[in-house]
């Protein structure tokens, strides 16, 4: 039987967004290789980072996180990786130096290792096959990361460039997941890298109907209904709640709160919601949807809205029009949506640009304009309606995610 050793990025508590990543793999090994054993990496788990979580809260994650496959450790498994014939590595940042670095802070952090040298090189081992036999970087695949965050300085430490060139040098294939990343390879390597796409595309609607579901959202009854959830924004404003409120009346469309991150796991705009929007339907029972659950309820929506990056791609996937309302920057030194402080490059404006969808991208501070609010939620208001623009985007984003992964799957072949 072969073996696939597949190395994914460590969530620091369980997230719906990574774990469709994960899924995607899990599935399209299962459904073209079904004789593979595949096995599911991470450098630590989430308990190793969050030593004060009760085996109750570990025990509720794992209820609501529930997916098909279980994780080990790659840090003590380095020889039976290397007798893989194939490893890859899945999505993420995991090749980014920001990254890099702060992994190893963890490990250090955590007790893996006991300096922080020491824990560098755990991590170069680990997402670059550091001093691995050349015929096992050549067995290696990386699909749908990303470098976007990385800026001109990250790529003049020399310990971080000379591991990242070997590995994207010498291995079987590398597919990222944005144009800025496909560019940058291809100067780093002098190879025309294959044009990628982000993991979670890859998932199919057949896939997601094998998870485990509960009975947490009620049945889909006649009326339309938009999914809204906000939780990444650095900052919040009642006008955005308000630019919605008026959207959803002048499409006559009913909101619910899409519960993607339960509070417990990151704190969200939820109360915000309800002081100004009343009306929206919301489940503040206590209990939380299972994975299956959100994933499904998606393809259910006519619409959604939100800041968060993987809830936008998991929409368009099933075709439904995702409106992400983003900042242009950030007050934060490293944000996950915007990269860095005076180096922004918002990694969902990325994504929308790449699809010709940016009328469906909206930058807040359109809406804390006067000026701009009302022309812009009569330009919404007028593109959700135009089906064959939604259908273009859906169909560039399924093209691509066809043509990826039929590459993907190619070179799996030879090595499998």
């Amino acid at each position: 039987m072969s073996t696939l050793t597949a190395i994914c990025a460590s969530p620091p508590l369980p997230n719906p967004g990574m774990a469709s990543v994960d899924l995607a793999l899990y599935f399209l090994v299962k459904n073209y290789f079904p004789t593979t054993n595949i096995e599911f990496n991470f450098l630590y788990f989430p308990h190793e980072r969050n030593p004060e979580l009760s085996s109750e809260k570990i025990k509720k994650f794992k209820s609501w996180h529930s997916i098909p496959f279980k994780y080990k450790s790659c840090r003590d498994n380095f020889e039976e990786i290397y007798k893989s014939n194939a490893i890859v590595y899945w999505g993420d940042f995991l090749h980014s130096r920001e990254y890099l670095y702060q992994m190893a802070y963890i490990c250090q952090q955590i007790g893996l290792t006991v300096s922080f040298e020491d824990a560098l090189e755990l991590v170069l081992r680990s997402f670059y096959l550091k001093n691995a036999p050349d015929n096992v970087i050549r067995r290696t695949l990386s699909f749908g990361g990303t470098l976007i965050f990385n800026r001109v300085r990250d790529y003049q430490d020399r310990q971080y460039y000379s591991n990242l060139w070997k590995l994207f040098s010498n291995s079987k294939g590398t597919w990222m997941r944005d144009i800025y990343s496909c560019a940058k390879v291809n100067k780093i390597t002098y190879n025309n890298n294959r044009k990628g796409v982000d993991c979670a595309l890859l998932l199919r609607d057949q896939d997601i109907l094998l998870l485990p579901r509960s009975d947490f959202f009620n049945q889909r009854r006649n009326e339309k209904i938009a999914g809204v959830f906000f939780c990444r924004s650095h900052t919040f404003n009642k006008e955005i709640v308000l630019f919605i409120k008026e959207l959803c009346a002048r499409l006559e469309v009913n909101a619910e709160w899409f519960p993607w991150f339960p509070s417990f796991i990151l704190p969200n705009y939820l109360p915000d919601f309800l002081d100004s929007f009343p009306e929206m339907e919301s489940n503040i029972s206590g209990s939380f949807p299972k994975l299956g659950d959100l994933l499904l309820r998606l393809s259910q929506y006519n619409f959604v809205i939100t800041d968060t990056y993987h809830i936008c791609l998991n929409a368009w996937r099933y075709g439904i029009p995702a409106i992400c309302i983003g900042e242009v920057f950030s007050n934060e030194a490293h944000d996950i949506s915007n990269g860095w402080k005076f180096s922004w490059r918002d990694k969902r404006q990325t994504f929308y640009f790449m699809h010709d969808a940016m009328d469906f991208y909206v930058h807040r501070e359109e809406i804390l304009s006067s000026k701009e609010k009302d022309a812009r939620l009569n330009h919404i208001a007028d593109i959700v309606r135009d089906k064959q623009v939604i259908s273009s985007i859906f169909n560039d984003i399924k093209r691509q995610a066809d043509i990826a992964s039929e590459d993907f799957i190619r070179e799996l072949k030879y090595l499998l």
